[in-house]
């Protein structure tokens, strides 16, 4: 089972052997002799090292394994329910409340930055939950309330959960007969500031970067949690990015944003990693937190890519604010014999998209990530060499589909064709892709390939120069001044 996004360990322990444990003190001063301390060591300065013995069965050494290979070696944590019983309970827990023996937990609870506890039912399923509150009732009775009204237990056993993850790699087994063994594992508690992050109790940013092809709009979702997070149907996947620091102005223009991660091959910044690209990366960067019910994200910044700094493979990306595109100067159409019209625009162009975007199979792919493939389809090779280069290639229809500008392509026989991309393609063969043809926006083009010349946007005829910037010239004769 889960709690707060995280694994519980799946197996019961041995504690009949005392477990070891190691305290690591933080380096501060110990006022001894002074006086009152002036603050108190809390758990996010102490570390607790805990050992303890696994008795498994054949069909336990499986689901060991398997929960082990889980947490990526080790290097995750996890739940681990404690040999020390927390509180004992005098009444049944109703809605998330029950009465515990006086202990004076209402006075030191709260010195632990978080309390977690682990009820075992008899007969029951087990469950996690949080402290909220502790109060005293009288002298021999105190009132605990959980974080989660709903939870209902009776004659429940309860003791601490901690954050833990394994100590080391190094695991130790005594086999008893065949398939049937001891192990002895070594596990650290984790400061709070870890348990809160990796659990999602802090907050956890959610990176939404797209941009518009001609036709489509692709999308990278990222997330800086260590496990994917889904809201409102879209998933964000784990990845090594931070929201590195937010600069705000008085002008609102001048307001950015620095976002930090590592170069990703089929990521959004590897097309601006090697220059300026002619689509501009729209970014929008949100938090949130994970307990469920899972809150709304909500959105910290927007705006739009404007610089990347590479460095190695770390990549240091810069976020203006959208206004910044007020002081842009628009273009405006032209007269020039070149079309102002977008291709496909339905008010200008008005070519059907649908007409030209045939669908094609990946036929050839030198590897899995490559910036040359070849198609094949029916017919798809029968137009001339370069009928698609200035294009898109489209991988799929999916939210985050694949999508490619195509400059240069060639004819290899009636049904195939290779194709050279501005970036490489995580695919494999076999797999369909959509095609559409590029425009050079000169009337030659939209007469002969498109036979659309009634919507050219161009002035195909006017002077290559323009005669009113013609300078008159007077002839000068040799000869002295006079």
């Amino acid at each position: 089972m889960n709690y707060l996004s995280r694994p519980v360990f799946p197996l019961p322990m041995d504690w009949s052997q005392t477990p070891s444990r190691r305290f690591t003190y933080d380096l501060r001063e110990l006022q001894i002799g002074f006086g009152a301390q002036s603050t108190a060591p809390l758990q996010e300065q102490i570390v607790h090292g805990l050992q303890f013995s696994l008795n498994l069965q054949p069909a336990d050494v499986l689901t060991l394994d398997a929960f082990l290979t889980s947490l990526q070696h080790g290097a995750q944590g996890f739940w681990l329910p404690s040999e020390s019983e927390v509180f004992t309970m005098a009444g049944d827990l109703v809605n998330g409340v029950c009465l515990i023996a006086a202990q004076n937990l209402a006075a030191t609870w709260r010195s632990l930055p978080a309390l977690y506890v682990w009820f075992q039912p008899d007969g029951g399923a087990p469950f996690a939950a949080q402290v909220a509150n502790v109060q005293t009732v009288d002298a021999s009775t105190e009132r605990v309330t959980l974080g989660d009204t709903s939870l209902n237990c009776a004659a429940c056993m309860v003791n601490r959960l901690l954050y833990v993850r394994m100590a080391g790699d190094v695991e130790e087994a005594q086999f008893e007969a065949e398939g049937y063994s001891t192990r002895s594992l070594r596990v650290v508690e984790l400061p709070l500031e870890y348990a809160q992050a990796e659990t999602g109790q802090r907050p956890l940013f959610l990176f939404d970067f797209s941009f518009d092809f001609p036709g489509a709009q692709q999308h990278w979702r990222y997330t800086s949690f260590l496990d994917p997070v889904t809201m409102g149907g879209v998933t964000y996947a784990p990845y090594p990015i931070t929201y590195k620091s937010l600069k705000r102005s008085a002008k609102i223009e001048e307001t950015t944003c620095t976002v930090e991660t590592i170069l990703d091959p089929a990521g959004p910044f590897e097309i601006y990693a090697a220059g300026a690209s002619e689509l501009p990366l729209q970014v929008t960067i949100s938090k949130t937190t994970l307990p469920e019910p899972m809150p709304s994200p909500v959105v910290i910044f927007a705006g739009e890519l404007t610089d990347v700094q590479l460095t190695g493979r770390t990549i240091e990306a810069t976020v203006s604010n959208f206004v910044t595109a007020f002081a842009r100067r628009l273009t405006r159409p032209s007269v020039q014999p070149r079309c102002n019209w977008s291709l496909f625009d339905p008010d200008t162009c008005a070519l059907s998209k649908s007409a030209y975007q045939p669908l094609a199979t990946i036929s050839g792919l030198p590897r899995p990530s490559s910036a040359f493939v070849t198609i094949s389809g029916l017919g798809i090779g029968a137009a001339m060499t370069g009928y698609y280069a200035q294009g898109v290639l489209q991988l799929s229809d999916s939210d985050g589909a694949q999508i490619r500008l195509i400059t240069y392509d060639s004819s290899v026989d009636a049904n195939t064709r290779n194709l050279l991309l501005d970036r490489p393609l995580n695919t494999v063969v076999g797999a369909v892709v959509k095609l559409l043809p590029g425009c050079d926006r000169s009337m030659a083009t939209c007469q002969t390939k498109f036979n659309n010349y009634k919507n050219f946007g161009g002035h195909p005829f006017v002077p290559a120069r323009n005669l009113s910037m013609n300078v008159t010239t007077t002839a000068t004769e040799g000869g002295a001044k006079k």
